[in-house]
């Protein structure tokens, strides 16, 4: 994956605009050195951005540029590969496609050869190679794009174009917030803190963490009696996420309707409430609740929404007791935490959409190959160590081929989707279904051997004979191959287990199809 930023302005005829402001905020955010707060910001935006884009497919190759403080070209920033140049020319004709079109594009080495020797050091090219390259927005001008590299357009798969472009609007979304942060980070001490609560998040981490995260740094910065931060769960309702200090009122889990309550107005009106007597002060009947008033006589409060993708979607609020007052420090605090909230939990919840992408089958919704093999393997790490069995099943569909030619492509998929779907409904939610190749399926079966499963496979086959496919007013009926095999007992080694059930479906085939094969017994000396 190439992932390039260029940065650069042109106006409607194409020719070079000087804008010294943009430049200027380009630089104090992107800048030479890292340790500064918001150069470092924008370095974990792009390395967020080219993890998650390796996790889409290992095989592409990735690279930042951004234009030199010379304005001469634009210079290597980041790059998961050393197949890239240091310094390329800001003429570039790929730049200028791009900053054109809203959309990602697609582009072949043997059609943009000139381009593909900039960007490049290989000189050996096959024609196949391939790009996807996707602009990026700062202040409304386009300043760049991401550029994904693999060495063969057939390795592309349909949804990576979408994913390129997401990333494009990503950066552009990240940038944006690192403007708005920018103007917050007044004071060394806070901004050290916000600086390693970016450091502790990454791809993987789970809500609750992040939310424990902010929690902790309003420990650290704030005197309060309560802390709440909540989420919309519909247009009506809003839910406790996070809550600290006194928590008798209403916690973690318990939902409130926004419409009359405090913290609700925050939601309903996109503004930040600061009072040192909210009765007084707001027309609102209780905070949360009528039941969250009962105890406690709260004064003073401080509520700033939280922003995922521009829209109001939560809030963070602190409260006392008392009617002492939240100062102006206290509100551009918790306004940066807030912003910082919402751009973290924005692109976790984009990465889980494009890593479930990544991961599943785009016509089936069912796992992918590689997605498969990596389950496999840690499914038999477990059972090998805690002495379990499981069970592969490769599934065929017979004849396949006939549809395509005779009812044409359109049928075939509507066929394939189906297949997926009943072998998904034949499986515990335990169990493991995939797509492995065009009309090929694999099954895995936790915690159970092949004598037990057998009647699973067999069900299975025997729903794929039953069923009635039908698209289109065309009725057809179709069969399935199917071959088993048990681990340990038939393997211990993920490949040569699969390469087992896939001899067993072989058979299965060579028998005239619709039913279930199994390897034939080891002998003494293979069991040895």
């Amino acid at each position: 994956m190439g992932i390039t930023v260029y940065m650069y302005f042109k106006n409607g005829n194409q020719t070079l605009m000087k804008n010294e402001n943009i430049e200027e905020r380009l630089h104090s955010i992107i800048g030479k050195s890292t340790e500064e707060g918001l150069q470092n910001q924008f370095k974990e935006l792009i390395k967020t951005v080219c993890t998650s884009i390796k996790a889409v497919n290992s095989e592409y190759a990735s690279a930042v540029f951004v234009i030199s403080s010379n304005g001469n070209g634009y210079s290597l920033q980041k790059g998961s590969s050393n197949i890239f140049n240091d310094i390329v020319s800001q003429e570039l004709k790929l730049a200028e496609k791009l900053s054109s079109d809203n959309e990602s594009q697609i582009f072949r080495q043997n059609e943009h050869s000139s381009c593909f020797d900039e960007l490049l050091k290989n000189s050996n090219w096959t024609g196949s190679e391939c790009i996807i390259g996707s602009k990026i927005v700062y202040k409304d001008f386009p300043i760049g794009f991401i550029l994904v590299y693999t060495d063969h357009f057939s390795k592309i798969q349909k949804r990576d174009q979408k994913i390129i472009r997401y990333y494009g609007d990503f950066i552009t979304m990240g940038m944006s917030k690192i403007d708005k942060i920018e103007t917050l980070l007044t004071d060394s001490y806070y901004h050290t803190h916000i600086t390693n609560l970016y450091k502790s998040i990454d791809m993987y981490s789970k809500e609750e963490e992040v939310y424990e995260a902010v929690e902790s740094l309003c420990h650290r910065f704030f005197t309060y009696d309560k802390l709440s931060i909540t989420f919309l769960s519909d247009e009506e309702t809003a839910q406790i996420k996070c809550s600290d200090g006194i928590t008798d009122d209403i916690n973690v889990g318990e939902e409130y309707k926004i419409r009359d309550s405090l913290h609700g107005r925050v939601l309903l009106r996109d503004e930040c409430i600061r009072t040192n007597n909210w009765k007084e002060h707001y027309s609102e009947t209780h905070r949360f609740n009528t039941e969250s008033d009962k105890n406690y006589t709260f004064s003073s409060v401080l509520i700033t929404p939280v922003y995922l993708k521009e829209r109001v979607r939560g809030t963070i609020g602190l409260e006392r007791l008392t009617s002492k007052p939240f100062d102006d420090n206290d509100q551009k605090l918790i306004e940066l935490l807030s912003s910082t909230l919402g751009y973290i939990l924005t692109w976790l919840n984009e990465f889980k959409k494009i890593h479930r992408s990544s991961i599943h089958d785009g016509l089936t919704g069912v796992l992918n190959r590689k997605a498969f093999d990596e389950r496999v393997i840690e499914e038999a790490n477990r059972a090998g160590r805690t002495g379990q069995s499981l069970v592969i099943i490769i599934f065929d569909l017979d004849k396949f081929k006939r549809i395509n030619d005779t009812y044409g492509h359109p049928y075939g998929d509507y066929v394939i989707k189906q297949t997926a779907q009943l072998l998904k409904n034949s499986v515990r939610n335990i169990d493991v279904v995939a797509r492995y190749g065009g009309e090929e399926f694999i099954v895995l079966l936790v915690d159970t051997d092949k004598i037990k499963s057998q009647h699973v496979a067999e069900r299975m086959v025997k729903n794929i004979a039953e069923f009635d496919f039908n698209y289109n007013n065309i009725q057809v009926r179709m069969t399935i191959s199917a071959g088993m095999a048990d681990f340990p007992l038939d393997s211990n080694q993920v490949v040569s287990l699969i390469e087992t059930a896939d001899e067993a479906m072989y058979a299965s085939k060579k028998q005239g199809g619709n039913l279930v094969s199994m390897p034939p017994p080891k002998t003494l000396s293979e069991s040895d």
